[in-house]
């Protein structure tokens, strides 16, 4: 199974199991730089996380690059 198959096969669960909640869920976008994690040139990774807080699940989370204004 390739990552985007993954992503839209747990996208279709997190769909079906929230539908039952009568609750609107947000969620939250947090931008990081990983100091431990370093690019190939030796530079600090920076990540953006997207989740939901009340379920303390995080949806997706990709590396920007170095340009954080993307």
């Amino acid at each position: 199974m390739s990552l985007a198959e993954f992503r839209e096969a747990f996208s279709c669960w997190l769909q079906s199991a929230l539908a039952d909640y009568k609750t609107r869920w947000l969620a939250a976008i947090d931008g990081k730089t990983c100091r431990q994690g370093l690019a190939a040139d030796g530079s600090p990774v920076q990540m953006l996380n997207v989740f939901l807080q009340h379920l303390k699940l995080a949806l997706d989370e990709w590396s920007i690059g170095s340009d954080k204004t993307k």
